[in-house]
């Protein structure tokens, strides 16, 4: 009854809505059993924080491959949302390949490109907490990311370069509705102006 409150109130009734947070922790990472399907089926999607992605440094600690939205691209902008869903199936790519080298495996170059991208993501989706980032800076590295220019960074220079890429932005004039052209071009602009990631 709880989470049947949450809701979006009409102006005769004043107006503004509640939004119904549900937290559910979960034993050895079950999500099959009876509390959180029954959360997941009444709530509009679910993020899902992984012990192991904490312990690992990544936070936060969000395994995409469980963590689901059903109204997250209705409230993305649609540029966001179509450069997101290119990282998306490269992340979900790595994770799956990922496993294999824990064990030894040797692969072939194109698995190793795949692994080594996706390491690269990984770097740039890690967040200090309390530091949102805009909206502009999210399309910005997504650009870049999609189109290559990271591909060559050592990960330890990552932070680095997405600060100077948001130093960058500042002089530019785009929003999210310019084209992606634009982006293109000014993220290569940025990548141009010495700050080209290098691998040593």
């Amino acid at each position: 009854r709880l989470l049947e409150r949450a809701t979006c109130l009409n102006a005769t009734r004043g107006g503004g809505s509640m939004t119904a947070l549900p937290i559910v922790e979960t034993q050895l990472g079950e999500i099959a059993s009876y509390i959180p399907t029954n959360l997941i089926s009444i709530t509009d999607g679910q993020i899902y924080l992984d012990r192991g992605l904490f312990a690992g440094g990544f936070r936060p600690a969000i395994d995409i491959a469980r963590s689901v939205s059903r109204i997250g691209g209705q409230a993305q902008h649609p540029r966001i949302k179509a450069e997101a869903g290119r990282m998306k199936l490269d992340y979900l790519q790595f994770q799956e390949l990922e496993v294999f080298t824990r064990f030894g495996a040797r692969l072939e170059a194109s698995m190793e490109a795949v692994i080594r991208k996706g390491r690269i993501l990984r770097e740039i989706l890690k967040q200090d907490r309390l530091v949102p980032q805009p909206a502009a800076f999210q399309m910005a590295w997504l650009v870049a990311f999609n189109d290559g220019l990271f591909d060559s960074a050592e990960l330890e220079t990552i932070p680095r370069l997405l600060e100077s890429l948001e130093k960058a932005l500042k002089g530019v004039s785009l929003d999210l509705d310019s084209p992606r052209a634009e982006w293109s071009s000014a993220v290569a602009g940025w990548a141009g102006g010495g700050n080209k990631p290098e691998s040593s």
